[in-house]
């Protein structure tokens, strides 16, 4: 099984060397390949002629913590030129209806309710597993109130404020 990765990047190339040896170990027969971000993410690419069982490289989101360009199956691209980033070709109804009542919804408490049932998705159907989790060194001046690093990103900005 290839496991794909980004050439240039020492430290995505050095995980995906652990990660095939550890894969190995109980059994699977793993293979580690660094290739170009066009060999990767290109038209023949393994993300889009079905050899990408395992990608490695980095990814993120923005601030607020709707994530409809990743689970939303109108988000899913048709080729490698087309928009969308559902290239996990993740595809619930359900989902999809949370995600855009969470677009209209402004009552926070609301969305709260609408993002956990999201996650409870996410946790029940994994359309994606991480392998492997960069630490993101962060340095804020201690007069920055409310900035806490998260998971993904940091807290809205709405939420910093200075002393």
């Amino acid at each position: 099984m290839p496991l794909w990765t980004l050439s240039g990047r020492a430290i995505l190339s050095q995980a995906m060397q652990l990660i095939a040896q550890s894969w190995r170990s109980i059994g699977v027969n793993a293979e580690a390949r660094a290739v170009s971000a066009a060999a990767l993410f290109g038209q023949n690419g393994p993300q889009w002629n079905g050899k990408d069982a395992a990608l490695l490289f980095t990814w993120g989101q923005g601030v607020f913590p709707e994530n409809k360009i990743n689970w939303h199956s109108s988000y899913i691209p048709k080729d490698a030129s087309a928009a969308g980033e559902n290239d996990e070709r993740y595809s619930n109804p359900e989902m999809d209806r949370l995600l855009e009542e969470a677009d209209r919804t402004v009552d926070e408490a609301k969305r709260h309710a609408i993002y956990n049932r999201i996650q409870e998705l996410e946790f029940r159907d994994v359309p994606i597993i991480f392998l492997f989790w960069l630490v993101n060194n962060t340095a804020v001046t201690s007069n920055v109130l409310g900035y806490d690093v998260t998971t993904f990103n940091t807290t809205p900005p709405e939420e910093w404020s200075t002393r």
